[in-house]
């Protein structure tokens, strides 16, 4: 059974996320997508710098939120996991895509995204690039899943 003040409070976290992912996401815009082969995090400006973390972390923020709370939140309100039934991240995401909430292969590159982002090393400045396009490119995707998500907890 899920507790309602604690969904509230689950999907007010995911929306406060999203807005700012939106945010953010509004204001790299000018420099997206990036050209993986120039790019040089030395050479750019404390502005771009900026908002380009500021960009990855509120997409990793959300993922893990998404991942980590709201998909548990699905599956309390479907009283299908309960604190002795816990199912593993594969059961969930079937679980979840069943429920047309996402697509698990789509939300499996968001993933791998969050994850090249966690594990970064400053000396790939191809690989940043690469991994702020991609997430560029998917972050809509992960404010759409929070848009279901929400509906469907509250419906």
């Amino acid at each position: 059974m899920l507790n309602q003040e604690v969904k509230t409070s689950n999907i007010i976290r995911m929306q406060k996320l999203s807005e700012r992912l939106t945010q953010a996401h509004e204001h790299i815009k000018k420099w997206m997508p990036i050209d993986v082969l120039s790019f040089d995090p030395e050479i750019i400006s404390s502005e771009q710098l900026m908002f380009f973390d500021a960009f990855r972390a509120r997409f990793s923020d959300l993922q893990d939120v998404v991942g980590n709370t709201m998909f548990y939140m699905v599956m309390l309100y479907d009283e299908e996991e309960s604190s002795a039934k816990r199912l593993s991240t594969r059961e969930r995401l079937v679980f979840m895509e069943q429920k047309q909430l996402l697509n698990a292969e789509k939300w499996q590159t968001i993933r791998e995204i969050r994850n090249n982002f966690a594990h970064e090393y400053p000396d790939e400045h191809t690989e940043k690039a690469e991994n702020l396009n991609a997430a560029w490119y998917k972050s809509l995707e992960l404010i759409e899943i929070c848009q279901k998500i929400e509906h469907y907890l509250c419906a």
